[in-house]
């Protein structure tokens, strides 16, 4: 698989960036490099955090250096021990080649199908760790594969890691973007997800943004509200990324693929009837046009109401909920 970021570097940076990598795949405790600028050095680290996701045992923020007039030495803080570190290589890697040969077992079936079988594993499985998210030493562990595999717990960056790692141990090219979002109460935070490619395609998926709970029931759902989405629809809340690539297409959508991708009120009706008919969760997505009204969501609940009215409840409750940005909804099933 390509390393992207190691692509996007100068010359001069390449070379600082295979240095700096293979010093560290080797566990050694420090590299000499060229003189650079402190910015260029961190695009470096992000540079090799992102590709190559497997090495999870240094925390490139921690990492200290010495200057002199010819060059610099980077000093690596390891996350663990050097006699331990063997141990917990062999017991993570066992456990990463066995989440991969239950995912490949979905191969056949073509990327979108792995794709999906990896993002429901880690939205069913994965707790998001607000505690590390608040202060990083709590668990510098989430924001990486480790905190994953062996925690069941991690950050947005730990998940866009793991999505990369196994969708390229299945011959499934992904990228990593780390840029920023904003969130319901509009307040603005670093962020990363995940691009895919799908036959001559890139899409945005974003797992850690699928990974909540149905508040009304107390249970976890599994959304799709950002499965495979194009740059239009991602950046209604994610945003400053900056890919040497566009992605341009919903064709692989998980609400197109699925044939809720919403265009009418008259589909939306007959989607509703059918769902509540069958009595089990579903999602769905309105397409979003020119012609879309302001009040949609308004639109939406309504349909919803009238709907569980007429089609009758068979003694049980749904409830409607709503990601007003994407303009998803999940309707859950008491």
């Amino acid at each position: 698989m390509m390393d992207y970021y190691y692509e996007q570097l100068n010359f001069t940076e390449r070379r600082i960036y295979k240095s700096i990598y293979v010093s560290i795949v080797n566990k050694e405790s420090y590299v000499y490099i060229a003189h650079i600028k402190k910015e260029n050095l961190e695009k470096i680290y992000i540079g090799i955090s992102y590709d190559h996701p497997e090495i999870y045992y240094i925390d490139f923020s921690t990492v200290n250096y010495e200057i002199d007039s010819c060059r610099i030495r980077l000093i690596f803080e390891y996350l663990f021990s050097r006699g331990i570190l063997a141990t917990i290589e062999n017991k993570t890697n066992q456990e990463i080649e066995r989440i991969v040969s239950v995912m490949s077992s979905n191969s056949g079936k073509g990327i979108i199908q792995i794709e999906k079988s990896i993002h429901d594993y880690m939205v069913n499985s994965i707790s998001y760790d607000y505690e590390a998210l608040r202060n990083k030493s709590m668990n510098r562990c989430s924001f990486n594969i480790y905190g994953v595999i062996n925690n069941r717990l991690a950050v947005c960056e730990g998940i866009a890691k793991f999505v990369k790692l196994t969708l390229n141990k299945l011959g499934i090219e992904c990228f990593i973007c780390g840029e920023k979002c904003i969130l319901e109460n509009e307040k603005i935070e670093d962020h990363a997800w995940n691009v895919i490619k799908i036959e001559e395609d890139y899409y945005h998926i974003d797992v850690t943004w699928d990974i909540r709970r149905d508040d009304a029931q107390n249970k976890r759902i599994v959304p799709y509200d950002y499965f495979n989405l194009d740059d239009a629809n991602i950046s209604r809340d994610h945003f400053d990324f900056n890919m040497s690539f566009e992605c341009t297409s919903m064709l692989y959508n998980y609400h197109a693929i699925m044939g809720r991708f919403i265009s009418g009120k008259k589909q939306l009706i007959q989607l509703l009837s059918d769902g509540l008919a069958l009595g089990k969760d579903f999602s769905f997505r309105i397409k979003r046009t020119i012609n879309t009204p302001d009040n949609i969501d308004d639109i939406v609940v309504e349909t919803f109401n009238e709907s569980v009215k007429y089609n009758g409840t068979n003694g049980k409750q749904y409830y409607l909920s709503a990601n007003k940005s994407q303009l998803t909804y999940y309707v859950t099933v008491g």
